[in-house]
């Protein structure tokens, strides 16, 4: 299920406690948006985030190779952490690549 809003430029969306999405600005074809949220919530671009996870089960079933009787793993289980992202040095993870996490003194 999905909720879908309609909103104008400098218009916001609050989810839960502490996250809030601002529209910026809409062109053409695309929207800025601005996101802030809490330091432990990890804020990804869908395609980030899908590799992240993808290197995790990758890196994990490479270890796993040691030992044929461990259980099958779980793709879920290997979500990025928002420390894991921000670090990450990978042409597809780079700093511009994220949507950028503005703390308020509130929020800290």
């Amino acid at each position: 299920m999905m909720l879908v809003f309609t909103r104008q430029v400098e218009d916001e969306i609050v989810i839960g406690e502490g996250i809030r999405v601002k529209v910026l600005e809409i062109s053409r074809n695309s929207v800025k948006i601005g996101i802030v949220a809490p330091r432990h919530v990890g804020v990804h671009r869908a395609e980030v985030y899908e590799q992240l996870v993808r290197s995790n089960l990758a890196a994990a079933e490479a270890a796993r190779t040691t030992d044929l009787s461990a259980p099958p793993l779980n793709p879920t289980a290997f979500a990025p952490s928002p420390t894991q992202c921000q670090n990450s040095s990978s042409a597809v993870s780079k700093p511009r690549d994220l949507l950028p996490i503005q703390h308020t003194e509130a929020q800290q």
